[in-house]
């Protein structure tokens, strides 16, 4: 796809046409809100006897703990890596397997959110919660529609029983990681145009815009929190004039957005592969104009 053609086809010069994007970041924050209810769900069992939960709960942590153990993808395994949770005295996923399937009327459930030199997935997930819901809370001070309602669940009903695949889970995880791979600059089309716009001649905004109308590229850097500076002296330009630098501090709308999507990429939310060699590909697409899929595979399987 042609990012210009996207920027004119979508009218982006127009405050309101990014509602489409608030829309996608709601999405987004309400998946994740799922996944800590249910990361929230194991924090309050934490240190609590597995023999002594009441059922149906105590099968199914049974499941989390160590289903699928000595198989090639362990459901368990899954589990332990993403939200924390073993048995026993070390933080080691098969030490954890072992003292449950040898004491398992010992067995208490245990939680952290940092194992072997590492955050767990969902320490992850939350801190990009608070950072989603910031940018959201920012758009919404502006006059957008951020519907923020959580829905009512029950978290353990994402929790498989034993002989039961683990869907709705995986398929969970599957579409937030879908869902924040799409947020990435040179995939999504509004994350690229604010990264195109965070640092660049007013000149190439017209250019993307197709238009020289000065009372809306005005709407549109104020919209964005974006300044205008001089390339020479770099003060505060006052005239909107081809050669003079827009420029998005950290404090805009604009560099938010260009924050939220590098995030899963820094914080590692999506994998290695799709970070190795992620900055020079985005300036390839940013130089050509173009926005392309991320091809690398975003799912687990069961």
């Amino acid at each position: 796809m042609n990012l210009r053609s996207f920027v004119q086809e979508k009218n982006l010069i127009e405050p309101g046409s990014w509602q489409e994007f608030v829309d996608e970041l709601v999405e987004i924050y309400r998946l994740s809100e799922k996944i800590l209810a249910i990361d929230n769900f194991f924090s309050k069992l934490s240190d609590k006897k597995i023999s002594e939960l009441s059922e149906p709960i105590r099968e199914k942590v049974q499941v989390a703990l160590a289903g699928g153990y000595g198989s090639e993808s362990p459901f368990s395994k899954f589990m332990y890596e993403t939200f924390g949770i073993f048995t026993g005295d070390v933080n080691d996923y098969d030490e954890s397997v072992k003292f449950f399937t040898e004491y398992p009327e010992y067995a208490t459930l245990k939680k952290d959110y940092y194992l072997k030199g590492q955050y767990t997935y969902t320490y992850l997930v939350s801190k990009f919660h608070s950072v989603l819901k910031e940018l959201l809370d920012f758009f919404r001070k502006k006059g957008f529609v951020v519907e923020l309602n959580s829905e009512n669940m029950n978290p353990e009903d994402f929790l498989p029983f034993p002989d039961e695949k683990p869907t709705k889970i995986i398929n969970l995880f599957n579409e937030y990681k879908e869902r924040i791979a799409k947020l990435t600059i040179g995939y999504n089309p509004y994350t690229t145009f604010a990264a195109f716009s965070r640092l660049n001649f007013v000149g190439n905004l017209i250019d993307y815009f197709g238009t020289e109308n000065k009372d809306k590229l005005k709407d549109f850097l104020s919209f964005m929190d974006i300044k205008l500076i001089n390339p020479l002296t770099l003060e505060k330009e006052k005239n909107l004039r081809k050669e003079a630098l827009i420029y998005a501090d950290y404090k805009s709308l604009c560099r938010k957005i260009f924050d939220i999507s590098i995030f899963p990429l820094k914080e590692k939310l999506v994998n290695s592969k799709l970070r190795k060699g992620y900055k020079d590909w985005v300036f390839s697409l940013l130089k050509d104009h173009k926005i392309e899929k991320n091809k690398e595979s975003l799912f687990i399987y069961y």
